[in-house]
């Protein structure tokens, strides 16, 4: 009867499925650029999809996402544009926070790097000094991650500022890598994937010669879904966009252009690094079957072992 019963659960045990929620995926949004945007006038132009298209795309989805933000970049009451961007007030992330779920983590107190700094004092307030303005307004998993401005960084600054006071440090990778789980020393790096647009994959196509400054070329959908199903085994992929658009913009060789008219992702092109076709987001999701892994944030992978806010020292 005991070998019976024995053999009965074995059976069960064979034929379930595999177990649910197996590794972890960070869906991350650098900056939390609210939309591009051209010229001191900071006009929008037409094809730029904002933030708070991907939020509820996301939310339609029941997923959340991640935004490292930098302090200088937070409008108080009015929305800041830079270099391109636009960028939320401390309303709009807390907006995001509480209605959307979405986790914030610093980025330092400005986007100045921190590679060539040397004073203690400066680099203590700009690591964990800026979990310190975040969970001032209440953005308490700051602690999961920092991620260095413009990632720049050198080794001995990640293993003395960032283990006092966060699980990772960010550093940015291929689309190809993922994090094996558990995430071990000695740095204690999170790898996240800095999703490029730029020249086209198509080398038939005249974009593929397309020029684009810190691009790698247009990253394609499929292959930023297949790392992110790595993470149905015992990994954590972390995906970074920046800034989405869609439609056709601008010309061939100027900065602000892009082309994401195609049915083929092959033949889509963005004139800058940040600028990503909306549709390959989507399609990216569309690759990943999210009921096989956890979509959280770097804090709750941290938590995931066993860390905690008032002790990320590993």
């Amino acid at each position: 009867m005991r070998r019976l019963l024995a053999l009965t659960i074995t059976a069960i045990l064979l034929s379930a499925p595999p177990s649910a929620q197996a590794g972890d995926l960070t869906i991350m949004f650098g900056r939390a650029q609210l939309t591009t945007a051209l010229g001191k006038s900071c006009t929008v132009p037409p094809g730029a999809v904002d933030l708070w298209t991907a939020a509820n795309e996301l939310r339609a989805r029941s997923l959340t996402a991640t935004a490292p933000v930098t302090n200088s970049q937070i409008g108080t009451t009015t929305r800041l544009c830079e270099a391109g961007s636009r960028y939320p007030t401390w309303d709009d992330l807390a907006l995001l926070r509480d209605d959307y779920g979405w986790s914030m983590v610093p980025r330092g107190l400005t986007s100045d790097p921190l590679s060539t700094v040397t004073d203690p004092d400066l680099l203590n307030a700009s690591v964990c000094g800026s979990r310190d303005l975040l969970e001032s307004h209440g953005h308490m998993r700051a602690w999961g991650l920092f991620a260095w401005p413009r990632n720049r960084w050198t080794a001995g600054q990640e293993a003395t500022y960032v283990p006092p006071c966060f699980a990772f440090g960010r550093r940015y990778v291929l689309e190809t890598k993922s994090n094996p789980l558990p995430v071990v020393g000695p740095y204690w790096w999170a790898n996240v994937i800095s999703v490029n647009g730029g020249p086209c994959s198509n080398p038939a196509l005249p974009c593929h010669a397309l020029s684009v400054p810190f691009s790698r070329g247009y990253m394609q959908p499929s292959a930023l879904a297949a790392t992110a199903r790595k993470a149905y085994g015992a990994y954590w992929t972390a995906i970074q966009w920046y800034r989405l658009v869609s439609g056709k913009y601008g010309t061939l060789g100027s900065g602000y252009s892009w082309d994401c008219t195609s049915s083929d992702p092959a033949d889509h092109w963005t004139g800058k690094a940040e600028v990503y076709c909306y549709s390959d987001f989507v399609a990216t999701l569309d690759g990943i079957d999210v009921s096989r892994l956890t979509v959280t944030d770097p804090a709750g992978v941290a938590e995931g072992q066993g860390l905690s806010p008032t002790k990320p020292v590993h």
